[in-house]
């Protein structure tokens, strides 16, 4: 089984490129082998975290064949993930019919994993919406809700919380890091791992991180099913 992952959802802000970035660190920790890309040229905190990561600039539609190495990277690698650039939601929903992704999966035995990100926003919510009322359950998803910040009372109640529910998708709490922390990581091109190696951070800020990736692999311990091969 292989498994490409991704977050179908457009708007910006919502904290995409922090779910793909823990999602990175707890498949590292679990030393599964995985390939991260990074589609976002605009605001590349992703690659700039984790340099290792592939970068591939989608700068506006007509790029869609770009999203084609997303597909060929599942030949070497058992899992792809991608943070997938703002706006670029429609491209993907395009690429993947256009592709017949569905058949494809099948034909060389992967799965589909959609990250949701559950926020109080009215667009991120219809987008949600819109991605689950297209494939149904033929995706598997993992939906990440902020600890800390507030409480998304629009998914909360909502019918498409019910139908994720129903189809035992698991969700993931996180929590996100000190603005003045978070830059100083993506200045230095650190992960939550190497920040807690380094001295250049204050031993309060270590003590901080270690307890974060605690928390983060805690969470991420019930998204096993939807997020390894």
């Amino acid at each position: 089984m292989k498994r490409l992952i991704i977050c179908p959802q457009s708007k910006g802000g919502i904290g995409k490129s922090t779910a793909a970035i823990f999602t990175s660190q707890y498949l590292t920790h679990l030393k599964a082998q995985h390939q991260l890309f990074d589609l976002d040229d605009s605001n590349s905190t992703t690659h700039a975290m984790i340099p290792q990561a592939n970068f591939l600039a989608i700068q506006t539609a007509d790029d869609i064949d770009k999203l084609d190495e997303l597909g060929k990277a599942l030949d070497k690698h058992d899992i792809i993930l991608v943070d997938l650039k703002a706006t670029m939601g429609g491209v993907l929903h395009q690429w993947l019919e256009t592709r017949d992704f569905a058949a494809y999966a099948k034909e060389i035995g992967a799965q589909l994993t959609f990250m949701l990100m559950a926020v109080d926003d009215a667009d991120a919510m219809t987008q949600m919406v819109e991605a689950i009322e297209r494939y149904k359950d033929q995706p598997r998803y993992i939906v990440f809700r902020n600890r800390g910040v507030r409480t998304s009372l629009l998914y909360e109640g909502s019918d498409v919380r019910k139908k994720l529910q129903a189809w035992k998708s698991p969700e993931v709490h996180i929590e996100k890091l000190p603005t003045a922390l978070h830059n100083q990581m993506v200045i230095n091109g650190h992960t939550l791992t190497a920040a807690i190696e380094s001295k250049e951070y204050h031993p309060l800020e270590r003590s901080n991180l270690r307890r974060l990736l605690r928390t983060i692999y805690a969470e991420f311990e019930k998204a096993q099913p939807v997020l390894l091969p």
